[in-house]
């Protein structure tokens, strides 16, 4: 650079222009730095086209259909592979839609497990549902419910953080051989109890991946973060 060479710069660099220094330092250990030196990086060759081309108008029409209704907050839903839809409500209960229709008994009823919903605005309850993926052979659904406190958590609050609101279970629970339209109580497995400081910011989002692990989203629990 100092005696007019032509260099390279190694570094990818976006184009636009760029201002450099060139340092040297000599075998004594005294070193110099040039002044600034602007380089100015193009781009060579023509554009790419544009990949996102404009959508073209047509006249389509798309409707909304009522496939179930009479549920109080319903949060989401789980499908197993036998073509049935399982809708899970804020308040505790799991439903069953099949052949296009709601079953008025539910497939879970946790409300007394759950805690009393604050009836203007709340963030507690049943938060999350999923099926195992080998659904068919071992009939397994799996539940995130804000529950009131009972002993120790799995995952402990904050000592510092106050009194603790609720805990957040994860649980197993198995469908009713008899009946697989209905979840059998008694085979409920509580995998883990999370603390929770406050009634909002709890997450609750359920579902297992492509590899065949279940992942849980949680929130920050409140309490400013």
């Amino acid at each position: 650079l100092f005696l007019g060479q032509p260099f390279t710069i190694t570094n990818e660099l976006a184009p636009a222009p760029h201002v450099h220094t060139a340092k040297a330092t000599a075998s004594t250990g005294t070193s110099a730095t040039s002044a600034p030196v602007t380089i100015t990086i193009q781009l060579s060759g023509t554009a790419i086209d544009d990949p996102y081309p404009q959508i073209a108008k047509m006249d389509t029409t798309v409707e909304l259909q009522t496939v179930a209704d009479g549920m109080i907050p319903p949060l989401g839903l789980a499908a197993p592979s036998d073509g049935r839809l399982f809708v899970f409500d804020q308040v505790g209960l799991v439903y069953v839609i099949a052949n296009g229709a709601r079953q008025e008994t539910p497939l879970l009823d946790m409300r007394n497990r759950i805690l009393p919903l604050q009836a203007d605005y709340d963030e507690r309850g049943l938060l999350g549902l999923a099926v195992h993926p080998n659904f068919a052979q071992n009939g397994l659904i799996y539940t995130y419910s804000s529950e009131p406190t009972a002993g120790a958590a799995t995952f402990p609050i904050d000592p510092g953080s106050g009194t603790n609101d609720h805990q957040n279970v994860l649980a197993e629970w198995k469908i009713d051989g008899a009946n697989t339209n209905r979840v059998d109580p008694a085979g409920r497995r509580e995998i883990f109890r999370l603390d929770q400081p406050q009634f909002n910011h709890n997450g609750g989002a359920i579902h297992f991946g492509p590899d065949g692990m279940l992942y849980l989203a949680f929130g920050d629990g409140g309490e400013a973060d």
